[in-house]
């Protein structure tokens, strides 16, 4: 084969792994963000690419709004903004986690009040022993 004929093969190889390896993935993922663009509704919670989370409470033809925050401030976003919509998770109960979030407190605070005891037990056996060791030099 002539030496010309082997670089246009090597051309066009080169071309279609650059296609497979780099174009065709980047296709699908913006055409999924345009999917989520689309499907996304009022209510529904959203978190932008700045990473604020909130939910849609108005939406127009290219952007959105989300109330943030405990005040409930209303942001207006473009839609290319959107990082991702969160979805509910199958059995989950936004009650139970609050009871366990102040379970898990309650065990922080008893692990809190364990070592600072025994945090207090070891300073006065360190001081114990401090004052053995100067007894027994003098």
């Amino acid at each position: 084969m002539p030496q010309g004929g082997q670089s246009i093969i090597m051309l066009v190889a080169m071309l279609a792994i650059f296609y497979f390896l780099i174009l065709r993935p980047q296709k699908k993922k913006t055409e999924e963000a345009q999917k989520m663009r689309e499907g996304m509704k009022i209510g529904d919670t959203v978190v932008t690419i700045g990473g604020i989370r909130g939910r849609v409470t108005r939406m127009s033809e290219d952007s959105f709004f989300i109330q943030s925050g405990q005040d409930g401030h209303e942001i207006e976003f473009l839609k290319q903004a959107l990082s991702y919509v969160v979805k509910p998770v199958e059995g989950f109960n936004p009650e139970t986690v609050e009871e366990s979030n102040e379970d898990n407190a309650d065990r922080l605070d008893r692990e809190e009040e364990e070592n600072a005891l025994n945090s207090d037990q070891e300073d006065q056996g360190i001081e114990n022993e401090a004052e053995d060791n100067r007894k027994d030099f003098f």
